[in-house]
C-alpha cells in the first residue's frame, strides 16, 4: 500500500494536469503559495485538512479521493458560477495581501483591489463585461447587436 503522500503528490499532479495547468497557476488560483504547491508534489509533505477540502473544492472532487487509492471521480467540467469566480478573486486577494511574494504582478494586484472594492452587483456587471471583451464571439455578437439597434 503506498503513503498517502504518494498517494496524494500523483492525484494533485494529475488534476493539474487535466486542467491544462500548471503548478504555480494552481496555486495562485486557489489561493496557495507556489511553495507549498511544490513541496506537496515532491511529496515533502501533505496539506492539512482545511487545505485538502480547499483543493477539493477548487477541483470539485471528494477529499478522501485525494489520499485514498483508486481513480478520482469524473470531474464535470462546467463553467464557474459568477460567485465561484468572485471566491477565487477574493482568495487571490487576501494571498497577495499577505505576502509580497506572490506570483502575481503589480497591475493584477491593483485589478484585484479596486475589484473587491465594488458592490456585488457592480462585480457581477463588470465581470460580464471582462467576459465579453474576452470572448471575441460574444464581442461580436454584442457589436452586431448594437449596431442592429442603432440602424433599427
Amino acid at each position: 500500500m503506498r503513503k498517502s503522500s504518494d498517494i496524494f503528490r500523483h492525484k494533485l499532479a494529475e488534476l493539474i494536469a487535466n486542467t491544462n495547468s500548471n503548478p504555480t497557476r494552481f496555486a495562485r488560483e486557489a489561493g496557495f503559495y507556489p511553495a507549498q504547491v511544490r513541496n506537496w508534489l515532491d511529496g515533502e509533505n501533505i496539506p492539512g485538512l482545511d487545505a485538502l477540502d480547499q483543493i477539493a473544492r477548487f477541483f470539485g472532487v471528494p477529499a478522501a479521493s485525494l489520499i485514498s487509492e483508486g481513480p478520482i471521480p469524473e470531474v464535470i467540467t462546467k463553467e464557474p458560477t459568477d460567485d465561484e469566480i468572485l471566491a477565487r478573486i477574493t482568495t487571490a486577494l487576501k494571498a497577495a495581501k499577505q505576502s509580497e511574494h506572490t506570483s502575481i504582478n503589480e497591475e493584477e494586484k491593483e485589478l484585484l483591489r479596486v475589484f473587491s472594492a465594488l458592490d456585488k452587483d457592480e462585480r457581477a456587471r463588470h465581470l460580464g463585461l471582462m467576459r465579453i471583451t474576452a470572448d471575441p464571439l460574444s464581442r461580436d455578437k454584442a457589436e452586431t447587436g448594437e449596431k442592429s439597434k442603432k440602424s433599427g
